[in-house]
């Protein structure tokens, strides 16, 4: 058996192609199924050839310089953080009056799983993102949404500390794996 065909049905079919190709090649005729082509319609003129080979050849080029183009077009967008996703980790704790404040457990998660959300593993919040990822999704700001509060709803006065360095942008700070973000408020 070859790919499901007993080989004495193959022999055959083989013989017949072979009596078709001969006769072609001495007749100048093809002759399939009763069907007479001549060989001047199953030939390909030489400018034809070159005609096909050039349309492909500049279809070919095309494609390729267009895939080039558009993925120098994705990166020249300095807002993008990550093209296929991203799973970050970073910190944060909050002091009111010098008293640290706990934050609530599966903040974001629901019946929407918001991307920046927490767990039961707080202080860490969770960036989990797929897709393309933009520095807009990874701002401080965008956990506070997720918490449905406002930032500069726990006190008046707020110092904002990144891995130890006093930073001023607050809602706008771009979160990174492994950040150690702390809020003082007065």
């Amino acid at each position: 058996m070859l790919h499901g065909i007993d080989m004495a049905s193959y022999y055959v079919a083989l013989r017949r192609v072979r009596r078709c190709f001969k006769n072609f090649t001495q007749t100048g005729y093809l002759i399939v199924r009763n069907h007479i082509f001549p060989r001047e319609t199953l030939a390909i003129s030489q400018e034809d050839m070159k005609k096909t080979l050039v349309f492909g050849g500049a279809v070919v080029v095309l494609l390729i310089v267009g895939a080039l183009w558009s993925r120098q077009l994705q990166t020249r967008d300095p807002s993008i953080l990550s093209r296929s996703g991203l799973h970050w980790h970073p910190t944060l704790q909050i002091y009111v009056r010098g008293e640290r404040v706990d934050i609530p457990k599966n903040i974001g998660l629901g019946s929407r799983h918001k991307p920046v959300h927490t767990h039961d593993d707080l202080p860490i919040i969770h960036l989990e993102f797929s897709g393309i990822v933009r520095e807009k999704d990874a701002m401080l700001g965008r956990f506070f949404e997720s918490w449905d509060r406002d930032m500069r709803s726990l006190g008046k006065n707020v110092r904002m500390t990144v891995n130890g360095v006093d930073n001023t942008e607050y809602e706008q700070y771009i979160m990174r794996d492994k950040d150690v973000i702390e809020l003082h408020y007065d």
